[in-house]
């Protein structure tokens, strides 16, 4: 993560509210459909070791 994003969080906090409605919200389906909420989870995981995979492998 680069600072400069980090510092767009701070500045502008409306990304920073839909990150947490989010994971309100993923902890409703949780609680509700526990194998949906898991199988979200661990898809959002994945996209996120792929994109830092990616972005690693730019870098060299």
């Amino acid at each position: 993560m680069n600072n400069n994003w980090l510092n767009r969080q701070m500045h502008d906090p409306r990304g920073l509210l839909l990150g947490i409605l989010i994971v309100l919200g993923w902890l409703l389906i949780l609680r509700h459909f526990p194998l949906v909420g898991w199988g979200i989870f661990l898809v959002v995981v994945a996209i996120i070791v792929i994109a830092v995979f990616q972005a690693i492998r730019k870098q060299r």
